[in-house]
């Protein structure tokens, strides 16, 4: 199973859960396999499949992705560090 196929498959079981639950949106599933292509292009580029999916992702979702590749979930410090935003900025790609 590749990267790509572990994500997809963490990021639908995710969406799974929260079908039920107040506030779903619907849409959701299609921007998560829309930002794990980006998160992939930026693991093409050089940064590490944590880092990018640190930058890119947050929360419960972060964590169900981490698991979902083998990675342990993340720690408040990493994510801090990480600086992500609602714009994804690729890992690869930063200078500072």
């Amino acid at each position: 199973m590749t990267l790509k196929d572990k994500l997809i498959l963490a990021a639908s079981a995710y969406d799974r859960r929260r079908a039920n639950k107040p506030g779903y949106n619907i849409y959701a599933l299609a921007q998560y396999f829309s930002r794990i292509d980006e998160v992939l292009a930026d693991i093409d580029a050089g940064a590490t499949p944590r880092a990018a999916l640190l930058a890119a992702f947050s929360d419960r979702l972060l964590d169900a992705l981490l698991t979902g590749i083998g990675e342990p979930k993340h720690t408040r410090d990493e994510k801090d560090a990480a600086r992500g935003g609602w714009a994804y900025q690729p890992v690869a790609a930063r200078t500072v």
